[in-house]
């Protein structure tokens, strides 16, 4: 449960760096 989080919370994290690039 905890590692799919933190793989959610990546793939979050490197959409927004590109939405932002």
């Amino acid at each position: 449960m905890v590692e799919v989080q933190i793989e959610i919370t990546n793939r979050g994290k490197n959409g927004m760096a590109e939405d932002l690039a």
